[in-house]
């Protein structure tokens, strides 16, 4: 026999139509709460193995209905029908409703004469959505009473509603759900409500930061079964806490080790999720000066601990090659731990946290700053000490600050290897900005977000780099165009068979060496790209300057690198 909701006010009472839900997957749900603290609790509600259908009656004129929305006065609120259940409500604002994946919950206005306002019907539509999310927008509603305009989705409700965009990628923040919300609904919602909306809506999509954690070595083994030969380590206390974590792709450590310029950067964020940590990286520059992953770490925070952690495994994965450059910022725990893992490897400062230093050395000193950046990017060491002799008489303690952290360790000009024109380290930016929303994920989203990002790093440029019919790389290219102009003003000499003298449009005279390919200039030796002196040879002797470039700028060597592919990590019920 069927029940339904009591009469109420002046006798205008709209019995909804009797909604089915099969007790196959049914679960207890609450749909939203003016109590955000209360929660719903899985006993409450327990089918009987010997009903096949519950029963459920919507009536118009429901007081404490869905998420405790007040829609008139004086209604009873939702009742449960079937063989052998009542009404049961579980808070004066709360009442627990029955979801499954084989039906949903749609709702449309209907017109009414009651003077307490506008009343609702439901029907039922077959959808693959849960009914909550149907029973949410249902909730979100604007409804006018006596009490006036009133939003009882929940925040957990919310967050439901926009989960959907995350999982397409895209992002969410709260301005931009309270402004959705405000133009389709015309309600206004607390920020508050709003933002545990969206980390609802982040663990729905991404897990749970606790439970990530413990997937993750579950990942890295299917990770390295996707992608043979990719090293992952995790290592955990006594206790089996998360202690630390370290990802390199194969494919990476192929590249880096044949075809890409061995000059690594090294780098540090902070994680942003609920447990915070941080994430490390060692990166590479292809041939186009594109970022080049070769490694990821992830340990609670910028320790000695924790960097000798992750330089050992960088040892250990690349080992030392030779001309080997590491660059960083003026971390103490950097230079530390470098001197004791990589004690034979040069250990170069970026140029731009240097700068930031001196300028706290130096406040208000903008000649200051100008000389250092002219100095940094000095080729010859002759000119690199003519402007610390300048920066000298200008802030003695400033250049004091510059000669203890060490010339050779923040100017080309001293550097005892190649750096290839690498002076800062912004490369570990790119990745720390690619990255900027996923470091606010559980550590297995990150990673796998990690994953999918070099997936399409490595399809586009290999794409990009097969359809290359020069020799040189684009960037290549575009370097000799800049200074070809300057070259033509050169005037050549022969001195032998192999040295060239070059008179620029200033007078001075340089020496190019096509055998060592050097040149008195030095950006010849230290970028092994030519310049205009070199070029102006190459077009003295009618030689391509293409010989003269080094094969880190090579197309060949560009598609050799992301000729591996990064696959997938399958689900885990496949």
């Amino acid at each position: 026999m069927e029940k339904r909701v009591d009469e109420v006010g002046d006798g205008h009472v709209h019995k909804l139509p009797p909604l089915f839900f099969k007790y196959d997957n049914i679960g207890c749900y609450t749909v939203g709460s003016d109590i955000e603290d209360e929660k719903p609790n899985d006993n409450d509600y327990h089918s009987s193995p010997d009903d096949t259908f519950v029963r459920v009656e919507q009536g118009a004129g429901v007081e404490d209905g869905i998420g405790g929305t007040k829609i008139c006065g004086g209604a009873r609120g939702v009742t449960f029908g079937g063989p052998s259940h009542d009404p049961f409500p579980i808070a004066p604002s709360r009442w627990i409703l029955p979801c499954t994946c084989r039906y949903s919950f749609n709702t449309t206005p209907a017109t009414s004469t009651s003077q307490e306002g506008p009343f609702f019907m439901g029907q039922v539509v077959e959808d693959k959505h849960k009914l909550k999310i149907e029973l949410g927008l249902y909730a979100m509603r604007e409804r006018r009473c006596v009490w006036g305009t009133i939003l009882a989705a929940s925040a957990n409700v919310i967050g439901q509603l926009y989960a959907h965009k995350l999982s397409s990628g895209a992002n969410i923040c709260p301005k931009d759900i309270i402004r959705d919300i405000r133009e389709k609904h015309g309600v206004e919602l607390l920020y508050t409500k709003v933002w545990k909306a969206t980390q609802h809506a982040r663990s729905t999509v991404y897990g749970k930061a606790d439970e990530s954690y413990q997937f993750l070595p579950d990942y890295f083994h299917m990770l390295a079964e996707a992608n043979p030969g990719t090293i992952t380590t995790i290592e955990m206390d006594e206790q089996n806490r998360f202690l630390y974590a370290f990802l390199s792709f194969r494919q990476s450590l192929q590249s880096f080790q044949s075809v890409i310029r061995h000059v690594v950067v090294i780098d540090a964020t902070h994680l942003k999720s609920d447990y915070g940590g941080v994430m490390f990286v060692a990166i590479c520059k292809d041939g186009t000066y594109m970022v080049y992953p070769v490694a990821f770490g992830f340990r609670d925070g910028k320790t000695d601990e924790a960097w000798t952690w992750f330089l050992l495994h960088i040892r250990e994965v690349i080992g030392t090659p030779e001309h080997l450059v590491v660059i960083s910022d003026r971390h103490n725990s950097i230079a530390n731990r470098m001197r004791n893992v990589y004690p034979t490897v040069p250990h170069c400062i970026c140029y731009y946290h240097m700068k930031q230093n001196l300028k706290n050395e130096a406040p208000k000193h903008g000649d200051v700053m100008q000389l250092y950046k002219l100095d940094a990017y000095s080729y010859r060491t002759e000119v690199c000490d003519k402007y610390l002799i300048d920066i000298s008489n200008i802030h003695r303690r400033a250049f004091d600050y510059l000669v203890d952290v060490g010339v050779e360790r923040w100017s080309l000009a001293y550097y005892p290897e190649k750096r290839y024109g690498f002076i800062t380290t912004n490369i570990a930016e790119v990745i720390n900005a690619a990255a900027k929303e996923a470091r606010k994920l559980p550590i297995t989203s990150l990673v796998e977000f990690l994953r999918d990002l070099m997936q399409k790093w490595f399809h586009n440029r290999r794409k990009a780099a097969n359809k290359g019919s020069s020799i040189l790389t684009d960037f290549a290219l575009e370097h000799g165009k800049k200074i070809q102009e300057k070259s033509q003003q050169c005037v050549v000499q022969p001195i032998d068979y192999t040295k060239y003298a070059v008179k620029d449009n200033e007078g001075i005279v340089w020496t190019v060496d096509l055998e060592l390919r050097t040149c008195t200039c030095r950006k010849f030796d230290l970028d092994m790209l030519p310049y205009a002196h070199a070029i102006a040879v190459c077009r003295h002797i009618r030689v391509p300057k293409e010989r003269l470039c080094s094969d880190y700028f090579t197309t060949q060597r560009l598609q050799t690198a992301y000729a591996p592919s990064i696959h997938p990590v399958p689900h885990p019920s496949s």
